[in-house]
């Protein structure tokens, strides 16, 4: 698995770079054991996250556990070109895997093709947490229709609900197709007795995120102080 957390520094991975200040990661890849990312603003999955290694995934094993933390939102990366008629009336999806396109290297190791793709059908097996925000897609409103389904394994949460998926409808109701990905949920049953470590969790295996807003204390010098009758 693959983290991008900040520009890189000048030096061999200088072509790796994201243009993005810290805070953020960009995540891809196969992973094994029990792996947790945190990020303090927004975690954008760039490519399929599952269990496995480089020449294949791997079934779900009690061992292998991903969490994603972040505390804006989780944003699945799909970028979306200019509208072509009668093709792609709503923008054509564009490649975002391949060497050389960011935050993937110049050499095909470092991306998961050996050229560029669109990510038509994204498969997440991970816990995700988004603190502040939600679990959604980028562009959900715009691109091809009738692509997907986007399947994620494991557990997802935020404060907000995502946009995922949107049915396009003429002016009489007719669905015409949807945008994003429909969304196949397949809750991981390993984490009602185990987790992805430092995932956000209390007793049972269930997540709440809570929000509490705190006022400013003004300390009132006791001589202004209304008296106390009783």
């Amino acid at each position: 698995m693959s983290v991008v957390r900040r520009r890189a520094a000048p030096g061999p991975d200088a072509d790796r770079a994201w243009t993005c200040t810290s805070g953020d990661a960009f995540v891809w890849g196969r992973y094994a054991g029990r792996r947790t990312v945190l990020a303090e603003d927004d975690i954008q999955i760039v490519w399929d996250l599952e269990p496995g290694d480089a020449t294949a995934p791997a079934p779900l094993a009690r061992g292998d556990l991903l969490g994603l933390v972040a505390g804006d939102s989780i944003v699945l990366r799909r970028l979306v070109g200019r509208p072509i008629r009668r093709v792609a009336p709503l923008g054509q999806n564009l490649p975002i895997a391949g060497p050389g396109l960011p935050p993937f290297g110049a050499h095909s190791l470092d991306a998961p093709s050996d050229g560029p793709l669109t990510w038509e059908q994204p498969r997440i097996v991970a816990s995700l947490v988004a603190l502040r925000g939600s679990v959604t897609l980028q562009n959900p409103f715009l691109g091809q229709l009738h692509v997907g389904p986007l399947e994620i394994v494991g557990s997802v949460a935020g404060r907000f609900p995502g946009v995922l998926a949107w049915e396009e409808r003429t002016s009489r109701g007719t669905l015409v197709g949807t945008t994003g990905y429909p969304v196949s949920l397949r809750y991981d049953r390993r984490l009602v007795l185990d987790a992805p470590p430092l995932l956000p969790m209390t007793h049972g295996g269930t997540l709440r995120i809570l929000h509490r807003d705190v006022g400013l204390q003004v300390r009132i010098p006791a001589e202004s102080r209304p008296p106390v009758h009783g």
